[in-house]
C-alpha cells in the first residue's frame, strides 16, 4: 500500500471567500486587519493576539516558534483542543523532525512561509495506509521587533468528507 498526497494551493486572497464564517476566515481577517499588514509589513508577535479577538479560532491553531535558523530547532508552543491534525505536535515538541508522513509537508510549508515572508493557504488530501484525511491549512507569520519571523500560527479545518477513498 503506497501513501498518496493531493494538494491544491490557493492565493492567500482566496481565504476570504473560501473560509467566510469559519474560524480560519475570522483568524485571517484579524491578521490581515492589523495596521502593519495594511502598510505592507508582517504583524509583530505582540500585536497578534487571536485569543482576544477570535477566541474560537484558538481551538484550531498551533503556534510554532520558527525563530531559529535550523529547522530542526523549530518548536511547537501551543496546540488548540481541536488542532490535533498532527498527533506529535505537542507543546515543546520539535517540528523539524516529522514523526509521520504528512508532518513533513507541514515543515516544508513553514519553510516556504518563512522564506517568502507571506501567509500560506492550501487544501490537502492525504491517503496514508488506510487513513484518509482531507484538511485546509492556513499559516500566518508574525515578526519580532527587528522584523524577523519569530512565530508562525497554523490553523486547520477538516473538510467534512474525503474527496476520494483508497481503492486497491
Amino acid at each position: 500500500m503506497t501513501n498518496e498526497l493531493t494538494r491544491q494551493f490557493f492565493p492567500i486572497e482566496a481565504v476570504r471567500s473560501r473560509e467566510a464564517g469559519t474560524p480560519l476566515g475570522e483568524l485571517y481577517e484579524f491578521w490581515h486587519g492589523l495596521q502593519r499588514v495594511k502598510e505592507g509589513a508582517l504583524p509583530r508577535d505582540f500585536e497578534f493576539l487571536p485569543a482576544t479577538k477570535v477566541g474560537r479560532a484558538m481551538d484550531f491553531m498551533i503556534a510554532m516558534d520558527v525563530s531559529a535558523d535550523d529547522p530542526a530547532a523549530y518548536r511547537t508552543l501551543s496546540v488548540g483542543e481541536r488542532a490535533g491534525i498532527y498527533p506529535s505536535c505537542v507543546p515543546g515538541a520539535a517540528i523539524g523532525a516529522p514523526k509521520a508522513a504528512d508532518e513533513g509537508d507541514l515543515l516544508i510549508d513553514l519553510l516556504w512561509c518563512k522564506a517568502n515572508r507571506e501567509p500560506f493557504y492550501c487544501e490537502a488530501e492525504y491517503l496514508i495506509g488506510d487513513r484518509v484525511r482531507h484538511i485546509v491549512t492556513l499559516l500566518l507569520p508574525v515578526t519580532d521587533e527587528a522584523g524577523n519571523i519569530e512565530r508562525i500560527y497554523a490553523a486547520f479545518r477538516l473538510v467534512g468528507a474525503p474527496a476520494r477513498t483508497r481503492v486497491e
